[in-house]
């Protein structure tokens, strides 16, 4: 029989369930991380795990048994020495930073789930004092103090607001002559109290989900709150008005953290992505990816050298700032691109082949060509978005100007019937001289040949009738059959269905048919006579040279022997000639 004995065990340092919070401490040195049934304190300059905390819930320290519990929410106190972390089970308790041990415990705090705590610092009889505010289930708000007993942090049940809903987030402004606490409830609305009384300032409303998470700037001149329905709200804080709401989440946002000193603050949403905003100007600075899974928290260091998200993915990511300079038109046109290339599920693939629709039509149709059974590969891109809007713009202001002369045409008409003369017409500068059909085409021709086709698809519908009609014109004219046919052919592939529908474009369809059949023949015909007698050029060519006794088939010595009888060079092949005979 063999014995085996255990020598030593190795344990993975990162969590094996989803980040529900993280949280710096005040020297940003150490980072806490709250997951199912453990706390992890990082240290972010080695990016190391230093201590792995097991929360257990006792009435009392040192007492024997208790449950694990569930890290909810938590902040530092204390410097930075302290940990205050809320629980699912609804217990608010006091850990040590440096030892790891559970110092004091509320296993009370919450009837239900302690879903936030957020932590500042207020006088009381000229001594500055920890103030927590925790919020939960069950609709209360309680505010706690953190006293010292005997090198121990004990907590001090203070105050408590009642509010009509679920608290999901509670936070403290910075200015300390006006301290405001922010309460996010499960109506969707976030209302701000002064922090001393508990007295009501404002409410904010404009959510249509609950807001997730709430920051405010350093100088709390305004506030940042991300909601369940996608969006980012930024308020004032003077009269609780909506300065702007921003939109670039997929899902839910669920933290909002401003960088001190600035108006600048950073998101995260369950997509997996951190975005960087401007609140001064509400522009999206950059978009920050590597999450696998939602991002459930965000903490950004007082110095704002970096910032810290926890994820469902169990990472803790450390992003750090650099000297690297952002472009905001380039991030803005990636983030586009990005967006179309994910719209269309073409990361690397190339969609071939007819869509369900038009290839159903064909089998009902016997076959016989009526669908379209097969598409170019496409891809939509940047560049064919932009000549999209160029050809909107100028359908636009072609229509504008249409109009405008049909309208003087009229008044001169009725002008000269009364014996008046008639009102010159003023053309629109931005024309450029050009007529409205003119224009289209010239705006038209500006867009690749490659871009055309996909362009022109992303006009709605209400435009392609007067596209058709500045169509004809060009045909009648003669004008532009090269593009107008290729533009033709790509609307009427996108809108088959819904022009063939519409009865009204009957005889625009037969008309615009008819140009374009009569015109390409011309081309075809033309370049036929032009292929034609580019050949009878070079067969004449050839004839000629033959002709010349072959010209272009002597040596060089032959030619220069023929040359003027008066010529050095000449005599002196001659005579190079006999020597050889």
């Amino acid at each position: 029989a063999f014995n085996s004995t255990l020598i030593t065990s190795l344990t993975l340092p990162g969590h094996i369930s989803p980040l529900r919070s993280v949280f710096l401490s005040s020297d940003s040195t150490l980072c806490c991380s709250l997951g199912k049934g453990m706390m992890k304190l990082w240290d972010v300059e080695n990016r190391c795990a230093v201590r792995d905390v097991t929360l257990n819930l006792k009435r009392r320290p040192g007492e024997k048994g208790g449950r694990v519990g569930y890290g909810l929410a938590g902040t530092f106190v204390g410097g930075g020495m302290r940990a205050a972390v809320g629980t699912k089970e609804g217990a608010l308790a006091i850990v040590d930073a440096g030892s790891g041990e559970v110092e004091d415990i509320d296993m009370e705090a919450h009837k239900g789930e302690v879903w936030t705590v957020a932590g500042t610092r207020a006088e009381r009889d000229g001594e500055d004092v920890e103030v927590l505010a925790t919020g939960g289930k069950d609709g209360e708000v309680k505010i706690w103090e953190v006293e010292e007993d005997k090198g121990r942090g004990e907590l001090v049940h203070a105050k408590t607001l009642k509010m009509t809903d679920d608290v999901v987030k509670v936070g403290f402004s910075y200015v300390a002559d006006k301290r405001l606490l922010f309460v996010s409830t499960l109506d969707s609305t976030v209302k701000v109290f002064f922090a001393d009384t508990l007295k009501f300032f404002l409410s904010l409303y404009g959510h249509k989900l609950p807001a997730l998470g709430l920051d405010c700037a350093d100088d709390d001149s305004i506030m940042a709150s991300g909601g369940a329905d996608k969006t980012i709200k930024v308020w004032g804080l003077d009269f609780g008005d909506c300065h702007r709401s921003l939109y670039g989440h997929s899902d839910s946002v669920t933290d909002v953290r401003f960088v001190r000193g600035t108006h600048c603050f950073f998101s995260g949403g369950k997509e997996g992505n951190l975005r960087y905003w401007d609140a001064d100007t509400f522009q999206l600075i950059t978009v920050m990816r590597g999450h696998q899974g939602g991002v459930n928290s965000l903490a950004v260091s007082p110095t704002s050298g970096f910032v810290v998200s926890g994820g469902a993915d169990l990472t803790v990511r450390v992003w750090e700032r650099t000297r690297d300079v952002v472009y905001l038109e380039e991030e803005r046109e990636q983030e586009i691109d990005r967006m179309y290339d994910e719209k269309e599920g073409r990361r690397g693939e190339v969609k071939v082949g007819g869509g369900g629709e038009e290839e159903e039509e064909g089998e009902e149709d016997g076959g016989g060509g009526g669908g379209v059974s097969s598409e170019d590969a496409v891809r939509k891109t940047v560049m064919s978005m932009e000549g999209g809007d160029r050809i909107v713009a100028a359908l636009d202001l072609a229509d504008a100007e249409t109009k405008n002369m049909l309208e003087l045409r009229a008044t001169n008409e009725k002008r000269k019937a009364k014996g008046l003369d008639g009102i010159e017409f003023a053309k629109n500068p931005l024309l450029m001289g050009m007529t409205p059909a003119g224009y289209l085409l010239w705006n038209l021709r500006t867009i690749r040949a490659a871009d055309l086709e996909q362009a022109v698809l992303v006009l709605p519908m209400v435009k392609v009738e007067r596209i058709m009609f500045y169509f004809i014109s060009l045909l009648r004219a003669g004008a532009g059959v090269e593009v107008v046919a290729r533009a033709a052919v790509g609307l009427l592939r996108q809108h088959r269905r819904a022009i063939v529908a519409n009865r009204a474009m009957e005889g625009t369809l037969k008309g615009l048919r008819g140009l374009l059949r009569k015109r390409l023949e011309q081309r075809r015909d033309m370049c036929g006579y032009n292929l034609a007698a580019s050949r009878s050029v070079a067969r004449e060519r050839k004839e000629r040279k033959e002709e010349r006794g072959g010209f272009g088939e002597v040596d060089q010595e032959e030619i220069w022997g023929k040359i003027g009888l008066g010529s050095d060079v000449a005599a002196a092949l001659e005579g190079k000639k006999r020597r050889k005979n």
